[in-house]
């Protein structure tokens, strides 16, 4: 017994050569950088609005909760979605279902927002305000 050979067709395939090797590498490694690079421009509002869609289940409703356009909301989704490289929604007449991912980065986001916001509190609690007194000469 041999190795196992990929087959297609019924047609052995060949083992790939070191040039193809290095040309999927490097491939690979810019579709991770491109992603990388899509993931570092996504900002807090969009992570606000992936859980309104999250938790609205339409784009008019989230849109209207955001206090945004639908087509802005839209939008905004498929950058999202782009940025993790997965559809985070099921679409259909009904709405929007949120797949696996989309569960995922829906729970990633609340606790991403929910940890910005507990660091806000925890920095204006620290912030100390200063005391003045001020008063007239008296003569």
């Amino acid at each position: 017994m041999g190795r196992a050979r990929r087959v297609s067709f019924g047609v052995p395939a060949a083992e790939p050569t070191e040039p193809t090797l290095v040309r999927t590498a490097i491939c690979s490694y810019h579709v991770i950088m491109k992603i990388d690079r899509r993931l570092a421009r996504l900002r807090v509002r969009d992570m606000e609005h992936l859980v309104a869609i999250t938790e609205a289940g339409s784009l008019r409703k989230a849109a209207k909760a955001s206090g945004v356009s639908q087509p802005t909301l839209s939008k905004t989704l498929r950058e999202i979605e782009d940025a993790f490289g997965a559809a985070l929604f099921e679409r259909s007449r009904t709405g929007l279902v949120p797949t696996a991912a989309g569960n995922h980065a829906a729970a990633a986001a609340e606790a991403l927002l929910s940890e910005l916001g507990r660091t806000r509190d925890e920095l204006l609690q620290r912030r100390q305000i200063p005391f003045r007194i001020g008063c007239t000469p008296v003569f």
